[in-house]
């Protein structure tokens, strides 16, 4: 039997971890927030070197929930943390954890410009289809192979991610209650493809991506915001929606 062709799986569904929120620090020095975050993407995914399928599996769905947690170092800048748990279309439930920084780096009266930077590690557990030659391929959704009788067995997958994420902008403080920032963004995605399978090679899938975000804050309280979030770029449509507690 032949071994699998190695495959290679392009998608910022899998890899851009939630929103990127305040591209300027947030929280004065001594001050720390905590919060949960809900977002939702679709993109369309590319397969290369299934041997029977390659091309386009448009439209999937990632539904994210994470849990942020920011500390004030000073007032220019900001450190966070993030955990959380990802969900693929039909495959199982995948881990996520982050970290990261924001910086004012100029403001005058109510708007400010700043960056951000963070990093995300990720495990998804999925499956590959097998056919009776020895080639082998993801589904993201419900397997495109049903008619062809050779795919006769699945094979249990790991994918571990590691992405780094840049993004800059501005953000424009409209009064007491209203906070509007956005820009532009890039990262970067390096992952590894255990089949955990001695018969099968592992695989590999890298990525990079240039991307636009524009997100909002409203002040519901002294001391707990709401924010809302989309990002957009090629074939790449994202919303979310959060709420911080800040102490």
């Amino acid at each position: 039997m032949r071994n699998v062709i190695v495959i290679v799986l392009l998608t910022v569904s899998l890899a851009q971890a939630g929103p990127i929120g305040s591209p300027t620090a947030t929280l004065e020095q001594g001050t720390a927030s905590v919060g949960i975050e809900m977002f939702r993407q679709e993109q369309d995914v590319v397969i290369y070197g299934t041997g029977l399928f390659d091309g386009e599996v448009p439209k999937v769905q990632t539904d994210m929930v994470t849990v942020p947690i920011s500390y004030g170092v000073t007032d220019r800048l900001n450190v966070f943390g993030r955990v959380g748990y990802a969900t693929v279309e039909d495959n199982p439930t995948s881990r996520l954890i982050g970290a990261g920084a924001r910086a004012t780096l100029w403001e005058k009266d109510n708007l400010s410009v700043g960056m951000t930077g963070q990093f995300n590690l990720m495990r998804i557990e999925t499956v590959g289809y097998k056919n009776q030659d020895g080639y082998c391929s993801f589904s993201l959704k419900k397997p495109h192979w049903t008619w062809h009788p050779a795919w006769v067995e699945t094979i249990p997958m790991n994918v571990d991610l590691t992405e780094v994420i840049f993004a800059t902008g501005i953000t424009y403080k409209l009064d007491d209650k209203w906070t509007f920032g956005g820009g532009p963004g890039i990262y970067w995605l390096d992952g590894d493809i255990e089949t955990n399978n001695d018969n099968l090679q592992d695989g590999s899938i890298k990525q990079d991506r240039v991307f636009g975000f524009a997100n909002a804050a409203y002040k519901l309280t002294k001391d707990i915001d709401l924010t809302g979030e989309c990002q957009f770029g090629n074939d790449l449509f994202g919303l979310g929606v959060g709420i911080l507690w800040k102490f």
